[in-house]
């Protein structure tokens, strides 16, 4: 897939202003779809411009959550007996139960940092108050792929009650990238900025504007502050369970078939170490949203 930006000739002809929509809303999702629908069904429903719009988020099956008792149409279902949800709604509800909120996000949100230290851990305590140390950094390689993926994780402790993590994330990271030793660095490599004044943006939900025109080259050793915006989520931890971020250089396994293998990532490009940097003034943490 090719870098893609809002002004591209393709994109472009087909933008229009959410906002305008008039019409009532029910924009209906998966939160196990990542890779494809879930953001824009959430997204176009904060921005939509719509006096009623619901949203309906599930979970499994995408077609399954149709056939419930309450949306089950009023014919007997002769082709595909014997599969819950399609003739024994009161067991599909069993497994999949619902919950109606007022808002999204949920009002009752507590927007929670888990910080990440060096040594692979994470919690919400800064690494800086745990122990004193000097600047350090963690590297990995660049251009990984699902048959070689390239990545750092970081962990959580074991978490002590069940806790739910509901809304949108956002990864607060300070990372610089170097080539590989004799190699020429004067490559640019595109770096957008969030519109922190633009009036879609969010603690958590940076804007950005896609647009080519605000592409900044990266350079090479310079350490950037970056918020990566992480799609929306429904997790229930259960107790003694841990949470896992995985920070990579591309697709790892199970990206299923939308993997990002464009004609630009190029070893000329790209190739080289991606470095997450410590210290006092380089904190880094996710922010995920407890419920």
């Amino acid at each position: 897939m090719p870098l893609l930006f809002r002004d591209d000739p393709y994109y472009a002809s087909k933008e229009y202003n959410l906002e305008d929509i008039e019409v009532s809303i029910l924009s209906v999702g998966n939160w196990g779809n990542t890779a494809v629908h879930l953001r824009g069904n959430i997204l176009g429903y904060l921005v939509a411009g719509s006096l009623y719009k619901f949203l309906r988020l599930g979970v499994g099956r995408h077609d399954l959550p149709f056939y419930q008792d309450e949306e089950q149409p009023p014919i007997d279902m002769v082709v595909r007996k014997g599969n819950v949800g399609y003739n024994d709604p009161e067991a599909e509800k069993a497994g999949y139960t619902r919950r109606t909120e007022n808002e999204w996000p949920l009002a009752r949100t507590q927007y929670t940092n888990y910080y990440l230290h060096r040594n692979g851990t994470m919690s919400t305590e800064p690494e800086a108050t745990q122990v004193e140390q000097p600047v350090g950094r963690l590297s990995y390689e660049a251009l990984g792929t699902p048959e070689e993926p390239r990545f750092i994780e970081f962990s959580t402790p074991p978490f002590t009650k069940e806790t739910e993590i509901t809304g949108h994330i956002v990864a607060h990271l300070n990372v610089s990238a170097t080539p590989h030793l004799g190699k020429r660095s004067s490559t640019r490599v595109p770096l957008e900025t969030p519109f922190l004044s633009h009036r879609r943006h969010r603690d958590w939900l940076p804007h950005q504007d896609y647009f080519s025109t605000d592409v900044q080259p990266v350079i090479p050793g310079e350490v950037y502050a970056v918020d990566v915006e992480v799609w929306p989520t429904n997790v229930v931890v259960e107790p003694g369970s841990c949470l896992i971020l995985e920070i990579a250089s591309g697709d790892t396994p199970g990206v299923g078939i939308f993997v990002h293998d464009g004609a630009e990532r190029t070893e000329e490009r790209f190739g080289g170490m991606n470095h997450i940097h410590f210290a006092p003034h380089y904190q880094n943490y996710i922010t995920l949203p407890i419920v």
